[in-house]
């Protein structure tokens, strides 16, 4: 259940799958917070595409209603070339809890980057810098040898990294290489190495919205539909060609970038496109709902968020 005594606790974090919901809950835990504790709460992103600029519908990020209803922080501010870490958010995050809660304003940190919550709550591992040489030889590697061969040599040098993520998953793979071509040490091992969370002596109260996997399966497919609706295709043409967002960028990871851009290169027809796009959403939903069941601490669990929505008492 929520809180018996909500104004004790500085500040929220909600979590769950992609599609399940967690947006609206947040704009509604905002509500109704403000309404039994007289406080006013503004809501801060956790999630890693949302971070991106000029990507707002395929990266659902919150609509102007929700915009002006409740203050949101980083969303759509990073640039689309940025590879952004977690400590960059953390730092951010950190310092925008401080801040509210200083001045009386209660937090709800929301998303379903599981790694950015995680830091937030138990701290974040001691990895080090890497050599931007380094990476850039490996970026070179992509190119001459394929993403196959690295994931293959990430396999080698660092097996539990390498079990967690995609074989194709180029911005993980270099950045497993990397540290471990940088400091002789396995990623995992860093990993390993955590320091205590900023936000360490601040009282937070944690949901997570785990839905029935087959209704989260269907707003997954639902969600694209209505984004083809409000011009997803165009929103990643302009992207490409005004403001290049190209193979190399931090933001191609974004789900879906990639598939539309085979549409817009005339390599494949939108109907194919839309579902890979589901399909692979709905693969991205299943793993984050496993990472969470394991990893992810809630204090209070939503299973039907239609349910759950909180009106003003």
């Amino acid at each position: 259940m929520l809180p018996h005594h909500p104004d004790q606790i500085e500040y929220f974090v909600i979590g769950g799958p992609t599609a399940s919901g967690k947006s609206a809950f947040a704009l509604s835990l905002a509500q109704w917070l403000s309404s039994v504790t007289g406080k006013e709460c503004e809501v801060i992103n956790a999630d890693s595409m949302q971070l991106y600029e000029h990507l707002p519908i395929l990266s659902a990020q919150p609509s102007l209603d929700a915009l002006q209803a409740c203050p949101h922080h980083f969303y759509g501010f990073v640039p689309l070339d940025a590879q952004y870490s977690v400590a960059k958010w953390l730092g951010l995050v950190a310092a925008k809890i401080k801040e509210l809660v200083a001045a009386n304003i209660i937090p709800i940190v929301v998303g379903g980057t599981g790694m950015y919550l995680q830091c937030l709550l138990k701290g974040i591992a001691a990895t080090p810098e890497i050599s931007k040489d380094i990476r850039q030889e490996l970026e070179e590697q992509v190119i001459s040898v394929g993403i196959e061969t690295l994931y293959q040599e990430l396999q080698q040098v660092d097996p539990e990294v390498a079990l967690k993520i995609s074989p194709r998953d180029k911005q993980r793979i270099i950045r497993g290489l990397s540290v471990f071509k940088s400091t002789g040490k396995s990623l995992s091992f860093w990993q390993k190495q955590i320091t205590e969370s900023p936000v360490a002596g601040y009282q937070s109260y944690t949901i997570l919205i785990q839905p029935e996997r087959a209704w989260l399966y269907e707003q997954c497919n639902k969600r694209f539909a209505v984004m083809l609706k409000r011009g997803v295709v165009e929103e990643v043409r302009v992207a490409i060609e005004k403001y290049g967002l190209c193979p190399e960028s931090g933001a191609w990871s974004v789900l879906g970038v990639k598939n539309l851009a085979e549409v817009l290169k005339g390599q494949t027809t939108l109907e194919m496109a839309a579902e890979s796009i589901m399909r692979e959403t709905r693969r991205y939903a299943k793993r984050q709902t496993t990472w969470f069941k394991h990893q992810y601490k809630a204090d209070f669990l939503v299973e039907d968020i239609e349910a759950c929505l909180l009106p003003k008492p």
